[in-house]
This record gives C-alpha cells, sequence and structure tokens, in this order.
C-alpha cells in the first residue's frame, strides 16, 4: 500500500484503526528507506526522530507482550516526547534546528525546550497530559503525603495494551504529517 493511502486509512471510519501495528512500523521504514531527505539541518533531525520513534516501537510491544505495561508506558511517554519535540523545532526551524543540534546535551534544563510549554505550542498539550501522570517522572516514584501512596512513573497497571499500541500508532501519524509538512 503506498505511503499516503496507509496514512489516510490510519484514521479508520468506524473507529478501529485501519492501520494495524505492523503496518504502522512498516511506513514508519518506508519513511526512512524510501523518502528523499533533502540534505538540510531540518531533515536531519527529522531523520533523527523518527529513527528513534520506529526503534521505540518493537520494545513498547515486547513490554506489552511479556506482562510491563508500566514500562511500556515509559516507552510510549518517550515517543510523544519525540513528536511534540519534533513539531516544535518544525514550528521554527531556522531558529530551534540548530540551538537543538548546539545545545542537546541541555535541552531538559533550557527554557525554550521545556515539554509542557513545547506540547501547549504544538497543541499536543492532550496528549502530554495522557501519558504525564500526577506526581509521575521517568526516573524515580514518587510519594504522596496526601494520598499516602506511591506512584510509578509511565502508566497505570491497568493499561490496556491494545489501547496503547493504538495510540503508538496514532501518535505515528502525528510524527509522519509532521514529516512531511517541512
Amino acid at each position: 500500500m503506498h505511503e499516503e493511502e496507509l496514512l489516510m486509512a490510519s484514521a479508520g471510519t468506524d473507529g478501529e484503526p485501519a492501520v494495524t501495528y505492523e503496518e504502522m512500523i512498516c511506513l514508519l521504514e518506508a519513511c526512512l528507506i524510501e523518502q528523499p531527505f533533502p540534505q538540510n539541518l531540518m531533515s536531519h533531525i527529522a531523520y533523527y526522530f523518527i529513527s528513534r520513534f520506529r526503534q521505540s516501537m518493537p520494545a513498547l510491544r515486547l513490554l506489552l507482550n511479556s506482562g510491563y505495561p508500566a514500562e511500556a508506558g515509559n516507552i510510549l511517554r518517550m515517543l510523544v516526547e519525540y513528536t511534540i519535540t519534533l513539531k516544535f523545532i518544525a514550528n521554527q526551524p531556522d531558529i530551534r534546528a540548530s540551538r537543538f543540534i548546539e545545545e542537546a546535551s541541555i535541552i531538559p534544563l533550557h527554557p525554550e525546550f521545556e515539554m509542557l510549554a513545547m506540547a501547549e505550542e504544538t497543541k499536543m498539550l492532550d496528549w502530554f497530559h495522557s501519558i504525564y501522570l500526577p506526581y509521575s517522572s521517568a526516573i524515580t516514584p514518587h510519594s504522596s503525603r496526601e494520598l499516602d501512596e506511591l506512584f510509578v512513573p509511565g502508566c497505570h497497571e491497568d493499561c490496556d495494551t491494545m489501547d496503547l499500541l493504538a495510540l503508538s500508532c496514532d501518535l505515528a501519524v502525528v510524527l509522519l504529517d509532521c514529516i512531511r509538512s517541512l
């Protein structure tokens, strides 16, 4: 199936995704292999993010199939961050692409590259809020004094495998749309 047909089919008419998880991985691979990327900084950044996204999708499925939904939630969180960051850079590529490369080691600390602000600008707040749980952290769990319980990073233990796989496919469509607009 041609790339654009597959992208159009991904928005199923009956609420069910018309593109399977495997087809989405093939689409990402096709984009990486077959697309002629112009030789400029923004295209290299786009290639970097789509490569990272493509490499993370099998990890998501492996963790889900192995019974580790919370850890799979962390992978989905990375996919959301990749997409938000690419869309943010693409909004002002002349300024942000070089800054992203020059300051890659301090981006999480640089106010311009703060994830919540980037999610707001890119209109991806729903994605941001769907994966960032209260008190969550990609590194350590936090306890809540008010609720006297521990919040584990990522998603809840009762996450549905098919929901997370469908979310990763939906997010891949957002990423590919961003890349097609470059």
